[in-house]
């Protein structure tokens, strides 16, 4: 699988603030995370939303394969809230 493939995947991001359709995730101490495991995600906040990278998010090595971490110097678009 090639790092495109991976990006292509859902990702998802946990927080406990209130977000919309279209905000961004802006990054904090440098980079904004997301994980492609919403139980993951979960670990962060109890409000569970799916993202997309700016383009510029890349896996992090190590904690990719069993986490799925992604991390993103710009930040993550929310594309909806986990039901």
């Amino acid at each position: 699988m090639s790092a495109q493939d991976n990006l292509s995947q859902q990702l998802f991001h946990g927080t406990e603030a209130d977000l919309s359709s279209g905000d961004i995730v802006k990054p904090n101490k440098g980079f904004s995370w997301a994980s492609t495991v919403p139980e993951v995600a979960a670990q962060y906040g109890s409000k569970i939303y799916t993202v997309e990278s700016l383009g510029d998010a890349k896996r992090v090595s190590g904690a990719d394969k069993k986490f799925g971490i992604h991390a993103s110097p710009t930040g993550f678009r929310v594309t909806g809230k986990q039901q």
